[in-house]
């Protein structure tokens, strides 16, 4: 390397001393902008405390001379070759032509020898700065860079092999340092000539389906209904009462946020050639907006263009769904594992299957409770409200995915998905499981301007018998053979309920001991309930599926409170085992709510007589019919005569009265009597019928002495084809207990719930499928 390239610094003490005044000229400058200096220990100077600040240094330009022009103005034109920005002061000092002749001549060696080398260095123009100059600030034209965007990512939990990351409820921006920040963080003096002023940013929104927005108002318009929505604008949460006991703050233990705890884990995102970075984060946005970012870097008087990042995947949740179900009839086409043979063309509309109606849970429920909580202005309005047009919030997701799920022995099975189809653009499904099949989904349109948009799925339980061995079923009537697949093995697969038809075919097909397991697969699908009498006439299409057991029991059924008429009850007449129930039913029902049940069963009474004693026993009343007078018999009485009537007599005045029956039955036998009605003395008060209860009575209790049978699942409109023959309020509060009963016949032991699951957040929790409100 040559010598002239190299830094050549002073050493001795006569070159230190020529270059001393220059050096504590230029470190002056960082001298007046410290702390002030003060006498410290031992003599030696300590500084006062800062900040101090050093921004620029004064450069001194070359004299510039300017002639005045024909108007007295001067004029000096200056060229600046960068585009940074600069402040300039401008000192004048008039002077004339004769001026700097004196001058001269006063540095004439000739004339003043000994003068004129002591002002030898004297400037020909000198500067006073007290007093004052023009100051030019010049602003920066140079162009600004945009800033860099480094990354944008939702701050999700770690994922493993055996689960996907949860969504988390941070959104992170990295924004690059600019380099110009950089540039004035390092050097002072720059500070003013790039005039950088950081970087500046703003968030923007729209909605993020407007594909499914159109496709759910074009679908209401197809079915002759208006969707009005309205924007989400200046709503904004109520100003608090009082401050916070505290400032909000973190607790690093283990009980901290944890997605606080991922937003503060900077460096582990951020590298080491990207240190001084700006994070921007935001915390539990909206996930169905599209938020957008916009970044600027800034000068005194330019900006930069425009960077911007669209983030679409924020945090949501799973939300719970809720369900309905009710009996319907449905032409059953085979699906899988059924074999593909159909069995002819004229199927009837007789398959008996679940109707699950599930509401579409709105974008709103799909949102974390702290989101929730910040955006309470996206609520959606209540149904029953004031408001005539519904929130975005309250448009149904149509990224939720409904389960139906079949639980049995402690295990859970996932039978089938319903989801939104964007691809045919209509729901769809997915079949998981073989014992609940999906026939069909069926989606309406809300009732009201901000109701549900209910989903019917149309689910056919599939029951399973094993045969002893295989059959042929192509004898078979089409509707059955549609329903029913056997195969070589004996495996017998049925669709739906059984109905008579189906069981009394099948049972014609197979040997007595699989037509034994045939028949008790028809028996589960029954279900009863206590109702005050049989109907007389029921509709030809109930007739099928429904019949009258007689009742062992008389069920005394009370809805609500019994407080207010406990009076009335305990007038009622009756035996001590009727009288014994009322109350029960008045201690049981004290209190208790409006739509509380209360059930007591009490055996059979007089009035009831078994089917095996019809014709035999006879019990006779009063002229008033409100009390028996005699217990009498008609003909020989066998062992079995008698255990039936000891079965019967269940309370000990009807104890007594038969046993006194049989022994002057057998008296008279043995006498050789003639077979004449044979009667014993029994007083006992009548029980009341339904017909015979008044006021509050009539309204909330019911007598039931026989039981209604129902085959499968109750549809929702059998009970309201009933209410001519059973006119009374209890009767009706009966058809809807068995109609929700019905729901679960045929289960075996088995359940059905629902659930949804949303991405990749966790699978809400199993909701019971409920009867339909009747």
């Amino acid at each position: 390397m040559p010598d002239t390239s190299k830094v050549t610094l002073p050493t001795g003490e006569a070159e230190i001393a020529k270059a001393l005044p220059d050096v504590l000229a230029w470190t002056a400058r960082f001298f007046d902008a410290s702390g002030a200096v003060e006498a410290g220990q031992g003599g030696l100077g300590a500084t006062g405390a800062g900040p101090w600040v050093a921004a620029a240094y004064p450069r001194a330009g070359s004299p510039a001379l300017a002639t005045p022009d024909a108007g007295g103005r001067l004029t000096y034109t200056q060229l600046l070759e960068d585009r940074w920005a600069h402040t300039l002061r401008y000192y004048f000092q008039p002077y004339g032509r004769y001026d700097l002749l004196w001058q001269s001549l006063r540095r004439s060696p000739t004339l003043f020898p000994g003068r004129a080398a002591a002002e030898a260095g004297v400037p020909a123009v000198e500067v006073d700065p007290a007093a004052g100059g023009l100051d030019v600030v010049i602003g920066r034209t140079q162009a600004v860079d945009a800033p860099l965007v480094l990354g944008s990512r939702r701050l999700d939990e770690p994922a493993t092999p055996a689960r996907p990351p949860a969504p988390g409820a941070i959104w992170e921006v990295i924004v690059a340092q600019h380099h110009e920040q950089t540039l004035a963080e390092h050097n002072q003096t720059l500070v003013r000539q790039l005039a950088f002023r950081q970087i500046a940013f703003s968030l923007l929104r729209r909605f993020g389906y407007t594909g499914w927005y159109h496709w759910v108002r074009d679908f209401a318009e197809e079915h002759e209904r208006e969707l009005p929505v309205r924007l989400v604008e200046g709503e904004y949460p109520g100003v608090p009462d009082r401050l916070p006991d505290r400032p909000d703050h973190l607790v690093l233990d283990g009980t901290a946020d944890q997605d606080e705890l991922r937003g503060l884990d900077l460096p582990e995102r951020v590298g080491d050639f990207s240190q001084g970075v700006l994070a921007l984060q935001w915390r539990a946005l909206p996930f169905y907006y599209e938020h957008r970012l916009l970044v600027i870097a800034q000068t005194d008087g330019t900006v930069s263009p425009v960077n911007s990042v669209t983030q679409r995947d924020l945090t949501y949740r799973s939300p719970v769904p809720s369900a309905t179900v009710s009996g319907a009839d449905i032409v059953w086409h085979r699906l899988p594992p059924f074999p593909a043979e159909t069995p002819g063309p004229q199927l009837q509309a007789d398959t008996r299957v679940r109707t699950i109606t599930i509401p579409l849970r709105p974008l709103w429920d799909s949102l974390p409770d702290d989101a929730q909580a910040r955006w309470p202005g996206e609520k959606p309005d209540p149904a029953n409200g004031a408001a005539t047009a519904r929130k975005l919030g309250a448009l149904p997701d149509p990224e939720v995915v409904y389960q139906i799920v079949e639980l049995f022995s402690g295990n859970i099975e996932v039978q089938a998905e319903c989801f939104f189809d964007p691809v045919a653009g209509r729901f769809a499904h997915r079949q998981l499981g073989k014992r609940f099949l999906v026939a069909r989904t069926t989606l309406s349109p809300p009732a009201g301007a901000l109701g549900d948009f209910p989903l019917a799925v149309d689910l056919v339980q599939v029951s399973e018998e094993q045969l002893g061995s295989g059959y042929s079923t192509a004898g078979l009537p089409p509707d059955t053979r549609n329903r029913a697949a056997i195969d070589d093995h004996g495996r017998l697969l049925f669709a739906g309920v059984m109905t008579r038809a189906d069981r009394d075919a099948l049972v014609g097909l197979v040997n007595a001991p699989d037509a034994a397991k045939i028949r008790e697969l028809f028996e589960s699908w029954y279900v009863t309930e206590p109702v005050s009498a049989p109907a007389g006439n029921l509709p030809s299409r109930l007739a099928a599926v429904i019949d009258f057991l007689p009742a062992p029991a008389l069920a005394l059924v009370w809805e609500g409170p019994s407080d207010a008429a406990a009076a009335d009850l305990r007038r009622l007449p009756g035996d001590s085992a009727f009288t014994g129930a009322v109350a029960k039913i008045i201690e049981q029902a004290a209190g208790a709510g409006p739509d509380a049940v209360t059930r007591v069963e009490i055996p059979a009474g007089p009035e009831q007589i078994p089917a095996e004693l019809q014709g035999k026993a006879e019990p006779a009343r009063n002229a008033a019919g409100t009390q028996y007078t005699t217990l009498g018999w008609n003909g020989a009485m066998s062992d079995a005569d008698a255990a039936a009537l000891r079965r019967w007599a269940a309370f000990p005045e009807f104890a007594d009265a038969v046993e006194k029956l049989i022994v002057a039955v057998r008296d008279a036998a043995a006498g050789g009597a003639p077979a004449s009605p044979v009667t014993v003395p029994f007083t006992v008060a009548v029980r009341p019928v339904q017909a015979g209860l008044s006021g509050v009575l009539a309204g909330k209790l019911l007598l039931g002495a026989a039981l209604m049978r129902y085959h499968g699942m109750m549809r929702a409109d059998d009970p309201a084809a009933l209410a001519p023959s059973y006119p009374g309020r209890p009767d009706r509060l009966a058809l809807k207990r068995l109609h929700r009963a019905s729901q679960g016949s045929g289960m075996r032991g088995r359940s059905l719930v629902v659930r949804a699951r949303r991405g990749s957040a966790a699978p809400s929790g199993p909701r019971p499928i409920v009867p339909s409100d009747l």
